[in-house]
């Protein structure tokens, strides 16, 4: 699904292209950090009791379970 003007796609494009490679990398990193707590959130809010053990491992499986 792409909803994305393609005008607007373009400009984030150009911007995106004036990042030096270290700033892409942290960009990256900042949304995958984001990303994992969102749902390191959402499991603790059906699952308030879990162990921080479980709680990696249900993270882990909700980011690379497919693959497993």
């Amino acid at each position: 699904m792409n909803d994305t003007h393609p005008e607007t796609a373009e400009l984030f494009l150009k911007l995106i292209k004036t990042k030096s490679n270290e700033e892409r990398l942290i960009m990256g990193c900042s949304m995958f950090g984001t990303a994992k707590q969102i749902v390191r959130d959402s499991i603790i809010a059906k699952e308030p009791q879990i162990s921080d053990a479980e709680l990696n491992k249900m993270i882990f499986k909700r980011f690379y379970g497919h693959g497993l």
